[in-house]
């Protein structure tokens, strides 16, 4: 299972021995943890012209697709979307989107309380992504070339995970994605479905995910996420590929 901890002394060590870890409550003194929900970003940000994918239900790989299903609209609509659409996977702020980086968003990061010595300040907002939706949201099963500290503000999210070199997700591999849906494997990929492992994460909590790790995400309620990778060590690993070795 995923270690779960609430000491960050060794997250550079988990760099380097590319291993997972939960920090419970990693987020739990931010101000965000206490303010980003539904209601303040419409309250406050409402008028904020963002960019969302919508009509993900209707495309059988909308992560993928993702640039086909960009619409832009006011925070304030999204809001109301996300509230209206109960359990779905159709409309999703996912890192894709770059509405982190946006000025009008900016006084969001005033919020975000990182510790000195492990992420930059300076480039937190360029290096950051802003994840919204409403219960139901999925990111299928993918890796990225670069080590993540993936942040729960607000909801729970279920991330089921496997290190890079899994034999059994191998030959299910196309690139950075994966044929392999662990929610409901087919007899295929029953057995490398039920290799991974599973951590759920509260609001506060955050988890480290080292660069080439297979995870699938899933919102179990309304959820909004933050996921930095701005650290201050070199943090690029383009020619880690597992998904094509």
């Amino acid at each position: 299972d995923v270690e779960r901890s609430r000491g960050l002394g060794d997250v550079y060590k988990r760099q380097e021995t590319n291993t997972a870890v939960c920090f419970e409550g990693f987020a739990d003194g931010w101000p965000a943890c206490s303010r980003w929900r539904p209601s303040y970003l419409a309250a406050e940000f409402g008028d904020v012209q963002i960019e969302a994918c919508t009509g993900r239900s209707s495309d059988a790989e909308p992560d993928i697709n993702a640039a086909a299903l960009r619409e832009e609209m006011s925070m304030a609509e999204f809001v109301a979307r996300v509230e209206a659409a109960g359990v779905s996977n159709d409309l999703y702020l996912i890192a894709g989107n770059g509405n982190s980086r946006t000025d009008e968003l900016a006084p969001l990061f005033e919020d975000v309380d990182v510790p000195p010595g492990l992420f930059s300040h300076e480039h937190l907002r360029s290096s950051s992504a802003l994840w919204f939706g409403p219960a139901g949201t999925i990111t299928a099963l993918h890796h990225d070339t670069s080590n993540i500290l993936f942040c729960q503000i607000w909801g729970r999210k279920r991330v089921l995970l496997a290190p890079p070199d899994n034999p059994l997700l191998q030959p299910f591999a196309r690139g950075l994605y994966n044929r392999v849906d662990p929610r409901d494997p087919t007899p295929e990929h029953a057995e490398a479905a039920g290799s991974m492992f599973e951590v759920v994460l509260e609001p506060g909590d955050a988890l480290f995910i080292p660069v080439g790790w297979w995870h699938h995400v899933e919102a179990l309620d309304v959820s909004i996420s933050l996921a930095l990778n701005g650290f201050d060590r070199d943090n690029a690993y383009p020619w880690f590929l597992p998904g094509r070795s």
